[in-house]
């Protein structure tokens, strides 16, 4: 069993695909099974290269070899509990710059770039409710700036 942002689950019960099975998922401390959404535990996923792109996927994997090109991100409008991770998976030594250019797409307050360098990435929450709107970061690697 293992806990995961306070929902204990039962590791030994994920089907042979890697889903989970609601029944088998528990909110720490309690013997009931949990009832709460787990939209945000699917990983879906895009892969990118060689090109500018929006991000639409929970997880966006980025790759290129062309070190004269830089290439940018665009952040989603902000959902509310969504988790996206995008990582830089190039061999080129030119960073991956991710945008968020409207309010509803900011990222920590900010109107700027982010930079992921090759191999690096970054993990960001969206938080939208009336004391604020915006892409957090939870987590990043010590190649992004």
């Amino acid at each position: 069993m293992r806990t995961f942002n306070g929902l204990q689950i039962f590791t030994e019960q994920l089907t042979n695909s890697g889903q989970l099975d609601l029944r088998y998922v528990r909110i720490s401390g309690n013997d009931q099974p949990a009832n709460i959404y787990l939209g945000n535990l699917t990983q879906d996923f895009d892969f990118h290269k060689n090109t500018n792109f929006n991000i639409n996927k929970s997880i966006n994997i980025f790759v290129s070899d062309q070190n004269d090109s830089n290439f940018t991100g665009f952040l989603p409008d902000v959902s509310n509990g969504k988790m996206i991770t995008i990582k830089n998976h190039s061999t080129s030594t030119i960073p991956l710059y991710i945008s968020g250019y409207s309010p509803n797409q900011k990222f920590e307050y900010s109107d700027e770039y982010l930079e992921i360098y090759q191999k690096h990435g970054v993990t960001f929450l969206g938080i939208k409710n009336n004391f604020y709107t915006g892409w957090v970061s939870t987590s990043f690697t010590q190649g992004v700036s």
